[in-house]
């Protein structure tokens, strides 16, 4: 029997009892809450590894079941706290940031539920109320009987990060929230170590009148499409056979031979032409240089005709194309997984996924209210609750993608060489791929400052929806 339809609205777990009370609020107006009880065990995962078997043999803490799944080791236990000591020892001992969410959040990702989803309720065979997931309560979030403190973009960010709204934190942690989440699911560690130093950006005096561009979202596209991540390069399943191979990456690393004398270049990535510079002699050569012509980035060179020298594959392929050197050998290949999705590369495919279906739900509902409204439905007097909604929730996408982005730019992600080389080699080359097709237009260029894109006018904006038509690049945003 049916009893009514309720959104989750808190999750509890009964440390040391494996139990998990759910709260379910109902979408009438008459306020009741039902609670359902379910058998829980939080866990601790770790992706397969030897050295983590051998650690957790001899380690046994009193209380932990263990066991080994196909997607990796897990670690049971009704006592959150002892899996809290084992994820202590196990990030001194191995110097890992093993993801480890709080029961509650565990909890909802075994069963793919979230905060403000609606259920079905009905009576259970034992006493308790059965509860079926029926999708988001979008309708909840416009019932007069929802909180008046919470607003609708709170709700769905609760909803994505398994967060209790009070519990959503703010700036780059969201994003973290968010791919400690992704991580968990898929057995996956987080980056761990200490930040590099990063060069100071340059002033910007003399261009305060630039508008600047974002192209995060185009980055994260090829980030998914690419499948980067730590837990993705390099993996033992995917070798490819030549430089050729569609799961190369940007970075590897090949020997190419210059055909010109007194010859630099720019690289796609800064942070190799840094290293260069640092490991190779030349400095003041090239310090005069990119004081001479005002450049962006340290140069790499100078090299002479017959030379020799290993560089990225993304700045032999340019060098190559432009006649200046020609590539002669393979050093060292890196590449990405085809077979297991990175938990970077998951995360951010379900969210562009998930924006793109909201986005095509808006535009199918803006085409019904033009038919119906005309004009008016462009007023926002006459904007019905469904767009409202739909608003709220792109635009929560929309910050949760950008607070992503960031958290890969900056802190442990920025650490990891291979992925920040790669990140960096595929922002060089969206960049460039716009220039070569606004020239063609015989349009301005995009401007690179101190490592951000900046145009000087607006109407440039016109050239770029046709360049990003053509391309299937995402448009930039202005930030």
């Amino acid at each position: 029997m049916t009893l009514g339809t309720a959104y989750l609205d808190t999750v509890r777990y009964l440390e040391g009892e494996g139990k998990i009370i759910a709260s379910f609020k109902s979408l009438d107006c008459d306020g009741k809450e039902t609670e359902a009880e379910f058998g829980f065990l939080p866990e601790l995962r770790l992706p397969h590894n030897h050295d983590f078997k051998q650690f957790l043999a001899s380690v046994s803490p009193q209380g932990l079941i263990f066991r080994e799944t196909e997607k990796g080791i897990c670690a049971n236990s009704k006592s959150f706290s002892g899996l809290e000591l084992l994820h202590s020892l196990l990030s001194v001992s191995f110097n890992a940031f093993v993801p480890l969410p709080e029961p509650e959040r565990q909890f909802l990702l075994s069963r793919d539920w979230g905060y403000f989803d609606k259920f079905e309720i009905r009576e259970g065979r034992q006493g308790g109320p059965a509860v079926e997931k029926k999708g988001f309560a979008e309708d909840s979030v416009n019932s007069p009987c929802f909180p008046e403190n919470i607003k609708q973009k709170d709700a769905f960010l609760s909803n994505l990060l398994l967060l209790q709204c009070k519990k959503i934190p703010a700036g780059q942690e969201t994003g973290m929230a968010f791919l400690e989440n992704a991580a968990f699911a898929n057995f996956s560690l987080m980056p761990s170590g200490k930040t590099p130093k990063q060069a100071k950006d340059s002033c910007k005096s003399g261009f305060h009148d630039l508008i600047e561009l974002d192209f995060s979202r185009a980055i994260l596209e090829k980030i998914a499409e690419s499948n980067l991540g730590a837990d993705s390069i390099n993996c033992g399943c995917c070798r490819p056979e030549s430089l050729h191979s569609g799961n190369v990456l940007p970075n590897s690393a090949v020997e190419v031979e210059f055909l010109e004398n007194g010859y630099y270049f720019d690289s796609c990535i800064p942070l190799f032409a840094r290293q260069f510079h640092e490991q190779n002699p030349g400095k003041s050569a090239r310090l005069a240089r990119k004081k001479e012509f005002c450049l962006e980035g340290m140069p790499v060179g100078p090299f002479y005709c017959g030379k020799k020298a290993v560089v990225p594959l993304a700045d032999a392929l340019r060098l190559e194309g432009g006649g200046a050197a020609r590539i002669v050998a393979e050093k060292e290949l890196r590449w990405h997984c085809r077979k297991k999705p990175s938990f970077v590369a998951a995360g951010i495919s379900g969210l562009l996924s998930l924006e793109s279906a909201l986005k095509e739900r808006m535009a199918a509902l803006e085409k019904k209210d033009i038919a119906e409204k005309g004009l008016n439905a462009f007023n926002p007097v006459f904007s019905s609750p469904e767009k409202t909604s739909l608003e709220e929730f792109l635009q929560a996408c929309s910050c949760l993608l950008e607070s992503v982005f960031s958290c890969l730019g900056t802190g442990s992600f920025s650490g990891q060489k291979d992925f920040s080389e790669n990140v960096q080699a595929f922002s060089s080359g969206l960049l460039s791929g716009y220039n070569e097709m606004l020239e063609e237009r015989n349009s301005e260029p995009i401007y690179l400052i101190s490592g951000r894109a900046f145009v000087k006018h607006m109407e440039i904006f016109t050239d770029l929806a046709v360049v990003s038509k053509d391309t299937g690049m995402s448009l930039p945003s202005v930030f």
